[in-house]
């Protein structure tokens, strides 16, 4: 398993390396569904599919997810718990 460095992101966003939802899910020692949840909606998260499985209604989706959103989702993470611990 590959963790990410402090800034590993390359000039170009395409070409940076991009993780799966279960890589993710064991860095950060939480389940695959948590992952899908924090990363469904960010920008910079690439989603393949959502169509149909042989005619049935469940639909598929892969998502990768860059390092730079990944560092990105930590920092905002981390600020977020930062700020509640020390209202406590």
């Amino acid at each position: 398993m590959h963790e990410p460095s402090e800034d590993p992101r390359p000039a170009d966003p395409s070409v940076e390396r991009h993780y799966s939802v279960y890589e993710v899910a064991e860095i950060w020692s939480v389940s695959a569904n948590t992952i899908r949840k924090l990363f469904a909606n960010e920008e910079g998260v690439l989603i393949f599919g959502g169509e149909k499985l042989y005619g049935k209604k469940k639909t598929w989706s892969t998502m990768r997810i860059p390092v730079s959103v990944l560092i990105r989702v930590h920092r905002k993470l981390s600020t977020r718990t930062d700020t509640s611990r020390s209202h406590r």
